[in-house]
């Protein structure tokens, strides 16, 4: 009895691994270049795009589209990688004759430099897996974290594929109901639907994207919080822009009224797919501490604003949900709070706010927290008591008794 058991076992596990390969194979894949968050060169991001290519050629069990035939599809097509939203991505599916696509993003962070990557239905636009690699100090790590990302999104590393559970589950149920009449073991507790649910719930609000840390523009991060106002606008692309300068009061615990100087800068940018409307706020923090400080040097940047406006893309029509579901719950993971409007979400430096204004038309909040922490620091240091007595005794060496 026990000798058939273990017999019907390795028949079980040589059979997954049949069903597994026969899953994968004879699949065509087509793997974009990443998006570059910042911190590495445009040649690094295609040295590690094509890394990853070769990678999962030698994973196997796909199909992988030359990167040729995809830059040219790219060219003659006029697409983006940055900003290619579900719709796009089953579009380029289509002209590449690729099921699934792996996308992706690359990134500084500090001193580790990172990937993210996702396998999609080049149908459906569903993640299928996700897969991330984090290195300190040295890019070079990374080129290594391509073949970590390539296991896992084949589907041989630690993450496990929901719909490779589903397809192999009949079999698995058909032979262990074989092996439990042939034998007296206990029979296994089958796992229910509701784990498999439970299971993809999971893997859906996995964060795979870090928040903004100042403004992004497709993909590129232009310019860090605490960058000046004049190093803005050297890199707005409207060079017809305008500076509108604004005066704030705010009343301390003390009830004492003091000015809070800020600036916004407005511009237009059209793609294929959006009209946008982006503003950029800037607060003067040294004004504070003397009011002396108040050239366009002592700006700098606190706030991105957008307002996406969805063009008319025919059949299928994109629409504000389709925004925040592939864009924002997709890339972000689950919100840390929603309240019904917006989609909130928070980390170190930033909160980065969602909402939908109509059907066809989306708004964006990024504020960076270390500036409102720094504005609250400079009213403390000069309006507390302890603030307003070391002041005066600054202010007596002028007085001569």
């Amino acid at each position: 009895m026990g000798r058939f058991g273990l017999t019907m076992k390795k028949v079980i596990l040589l059979l997954l691994f049949i069903v597994s390969m026969s899953i994968a194979q004879n699949v065509t894949i087509a793997v974009l270049d990443f998006e570059n968050n910042g911190g590495l060169k445009p040649s690094e991001v295609k040295i590690l795009s094509a890394r990853l290519q070769s990678e999962m050629v030698k994973a196997g069990g796909y199909k992988v589209v030359e990167r040729k035939k995809i830059e040219k599809i790219f060219e003659e097509q006029k697409f983006q990688m940055s900003g290619c939203v579900a719709e796009c991505l089953i579009e380029i599916g289509m002209l590449l004759g690729a099921k699934q696509i792996v996308i992706g993003d690359v990134g500084k962070f500090g001193t580790t430099y990172t990937i993210n990557a996702r396998l999609v239905d080049a149908t459906t636009g569903e993640i299928l897996r996700a897969s991330d690699f984090d290195t300190d100090g040295d890019i070079s790590g990374l080129l290594e974290g391509t073949r970590n990302i390539a296991i896992e999104l084949s589907g041989l590393g630690k993450q496990s594929s929901l719909n490779n559970r589903t397809k192999t589950s009949s079999i698995l149920e058909s032979l262990n109901k074989k092996v439990h009449t042939n034998t007296k073991s206990p029979k296994q507790k089958k796992p229910s639907n509701p784990a498999v649910t439970d299971s993809k719930k999971i893997e859906s609000v996995i964060p795979v994207k870090r928040l903004p840390n100042g403004w992004v523009f497709r993909g590129e991060l232009l310019a860090p919080w605490s960058t000046s106002l004049p190093a803005v606008l050297t890199i707005v692309p409207d060079t017809t822009v305008e500076v509108v300068y604004t005066d704030e009061s705010r009343t301390t615990k003390d009830g004492i009224v003091l000015p809070i100087k800020r600036a916004t800068v407005e511009f237009n940018y059209v793609t294929r797919l959006t009209i946008e409307r982006i503003t950029l706020g800037f607060v003067n923090i040294d004004y504070v501490y003397s009011t002396t400080n108040n050239s366009d040097s002592h700006y700098i940047l606190e706030s991105v604003v957008k307002k996406i406006k969805l063009k008319d893309t025919g059949f299928p029509q994109l629409t504000a949900e389709d925004v925040i579901k592939h864009k924002v719950l997709m890339e972000y993971g689950t919100p840390r709070e929603y309240d019904g409007v917006w989609h909130n979400y928070g980390d170190e430096n930033s909160i980065f706010r969602v909402r939908k204004l109509d059907e066809r038309n989306v708004k964006v909040e990024v504020d960076g927290l270390q500036i409102a922490d720094k504005l609250n620091k400079a009213i403390e240091d000069v309006y507390s008591q302890q603030g307003i007595e070391y002041k005066k005794r600054l202010m007596m060496d002028g007085i001569d008794l």
